[in-house]
């Protein structure tokens, strides 16, 4: 993927390339070459294909997302997503099962252009390199992760650097100034998948991208999975809730129906919002007392 395919506009947010202002000294440098054994593409069945619309097809995301899950029983599963072209960056981390349904559920709420993780998910045939590494299988996250997501390159990270402290140094020092920002920061503090993740994002955009933000550029945000619903791929499916199901480029499903954003950011937010709809009667009831307290005046607004 070129540097070019994955140029940060300037209209939306700030950035500077090859300069060391605007991120933080970790005291790590990660090697310009790809010595990480490169990137791969699963090739195991046929292509799923990401659900399109009509109204879907003029966004699909340019998201970068970078995973890393915890060698415990909990299974915890730590992600940062870096949306390239407008320079928002999400980070969750959540418990997950063996069969990682909701690992899955977030990827395909971003859909990944790219998805990174650690050279030791890898096993040595995966990797091309079995003198470099003792790994003698492949993760099951990136074994599930590879089979849905036909298409989408994987590529490795050296495991050190996927570091908690430099990832917190990233957030704090890349986070826009707003009323946001100190509840985001308190929020990841403690969340170690999570900021060993956005490490590696931040690490990869700076020497494989080319690509170094300016301070405060990037709208961070920590997004909680409590609250929302679940829903499955094939239960989206079947409900065509973003595709219909007779022609995938037809509006006729929920979000073509409730489609009428005009910006990239309002059709993925509205997306997201189809596929994990909030659950808690006090968030729904602030929505509808946003919606009450609002109406539109058209000839106030006439763009809308």
């Amino acid at each position: 993927m070129s540097t070019q395919s994955l140029a940060v506009t300037s209209r939306t947010f700030a950035f500077a390339r090859n300069s060391a202002q605007g991120r933080p000294q970790t005291g790590q440098s990660l090697p310009a070459t790809n010595d990480s054994g490169g990137s791969w593409t699963a090739q195991t069945r046929p292509a799923t294909g990401r659900p399109q619309t009509a109204a879907s097809t003029r966004y699909e995301g340019n998201y970068i997302i970078t995973i890393l899950e915890g060698r415990g029983i909990a299974r915890e599963v730590g992600m940062a997503a870096l949306d390239m072209d407008t320079g928002r960056v999400v980070l969750v981390q959540l418990a997950d099962c063996q069969t990682y349904v909701k690992t899955l559920h977030q990827l395909h709420r971003h859909q990944p252009s790219m998805i990174l993780v650690p050279d030791t998910f890898l096993s040595a045939q995966d990797r091309g390199r079995a003198k470099r590494t003792n790994q003698s299988t492949t993760s099951m996250l990136v074994e599930l992760v590879r089979e849905e997501f036909q298409g989408t390159p994987i590529e490795t990270i050296p495991r050190k650097y996927w570091n908690e402290e430099a990832g917190l140094e990233f957030i704090q020092q890349l986070c826009v100034e707003d009323e946001e920002r100190a509840g985001t920061i308190l929020a990841v503090s403690n969340k170690y998948y999570a900021l060993s993740a956005s490490s590696a994002l931040f690490k990869h955009a700076e020497v494989r991208l080319n690509t170094r933000f300016a301070s405060g550029s990037l709208r961070i945000r920590y997004v909680p999975v409590e609250g929302t619903m679940m829903i499955d791929p094939e239960s989206a499916k079947n409900l065509e809730l973003v595709q219909s199901m007779a022609y995938k480029k037809s509006a006729h499903s929920l979000f073509g129906a409730l489609n009428h954003t005009y910006t990239p950011m309002g059709l993925r937010l509205l997306r997201v919002n189809v596929l994990s709809p909030l659950t808690v009667q006090s968030s729904i009831d602030a929505r509808l007392d946003v919606v009450d307290g609002n109406p539109l005046d058209a000839s106030k607004i006439p763009d809308l």
